[in-house]
């Protein structure tokens, strides 16, 4: 088409016409188009979305416990809480949850001339751990006649269920009270175990038998019966560390200090040099336990008195008669 149209005798004109046509409206209207170099093609200059961040610490938390909500935003002239927080914010901040009880989701909407954007933070409120049963059994008298019995008494928390073994047995209520039945063996024990949610705990009850009212062992009439101590002496003793002793003890209620048990050097001959036997004078190779009156030097309730080292420490009540 262009090479017939340079064949023509009227080509050069018609050409240079055109030419000349089309730069007089490049000049007037700014170049082909006709577009403006600072807006987007003749509309409203560029505008930018906001963006939101939304964090928090910590993510998960006890019943009751708060956690702590930070946020920030760009582009956003506004931002709006939502969820289980409310009203107007600033485009950046932090602040508490306040105290959670339950898993929540704080949302937040920033706004602009771009327009909006979301954010949401889930906090997990963590259950409370199951408590164990509380457990307590206990028997009256704790020591009985052969042939006779004892009350057995119990109660529990958190448990739903609560089975007998050693010497009872079956299934129990979660509290009361029941007999042991006549008693003959020596020693009775009584386990209770209650089972719920929070797992299972055992407690027990033990009951002793004296054979016709007899008393076992060496009978101390106590500190009212006696005017000097009585004593045991080991003529071939052990070594004093390692050992260990193991003492059976029936305290009877009386007024006033008495002597349970007592260990420590002693040859016998009132020489205190071999009690105080430290190259420093000290004697810290004696121990003992004793009840303490409570209320000293005359009262007929104890607690029970450890001596070691020449120091006495308090700690447990003493439980009489058995």
């Amino acid at each position: 088409m262009i090479v017939k149209l340079l064949n023509h005798p009227l080509t050069w004109t018609r050409l240079a016409c055109i030419s000349v046509c089309i730069l007089f409206l490049s000049a007037c209207n700014g170049g082909v188009g006709g577009s403006d170099s600072t807006t987007n093609g003749g509309s409203a200059p560029l505008t930018t979305a906001p963006t939101v961040s939304l964090s928090a610490n910590p993510t998960s938390v006890a019943s009751g416990a708060s956690s702590t909500l930070s946020w920030s935003s760009a582009n956003a002239t506004s931002c709006t809480a939502s969820g289980a927080w409310s009203g107007t914010k600033p485009t950046s901040g932090s602040q508490s949850s306040g105290a959670l009880t339950a898993t929540s989701t704080f949302s937040l909407s920033c706004t602009g001339a771009g327009g909006s954007a979301n954010k949401s933070v889930i906090v997990t409120v963590n259950a409370p751990p199951t408590p164990a049963p509380i457990v307590s059994i206990s028997a009256n008298p704790t020591s009985v006649t052969s042939g006779n019995a004892a009350m057995l008494t119990w109660s529990s928390t958190d448990a739903t269920s609560c089975t007998a073994s050693g010497d009872w047995s079956g299934t129990k209520p979660t509290s009361g009270s029941a007999s042991t039945g006549n008693l003959t063996a020596a020693a009775n024990t009584f386990v209770l175990s209650c089972s719920g949610p929070g797992g299972t705990t055992s407690q027990l009850a033990t009951v002793m038998v004296n054979a016709s009212g007899a008393v076992f062992g060496l009978d101390f009439p106590g500190s009212a019966g006696v005017a000097n101590t009585m004593r045991f002496r080991f003529l071939n003793p052990l070594a004093i560390y390692p050992a260990t002793y193991i003492w059976r003890a029936y305290p009877r209620q009386q007024a006033g200090y008495y002597t349970a048990f007592f260990w420590g050097n002693d040859d016998g001959k009132g020489n205190l040099n071999t009690f105080l036997w430290t190259s420093n004078g000290g004697a810290d190779s004696y121990y003992g336990a004793h009840p303490y009156p409570d209320s000293p030097p005359n009262g007929s309730s104890h607690s029970w008195e450890i001596s070691i080292e020449q120091n006495d420490f308090v700690n447990g009540a003493v439980v009489y008669n058995r």
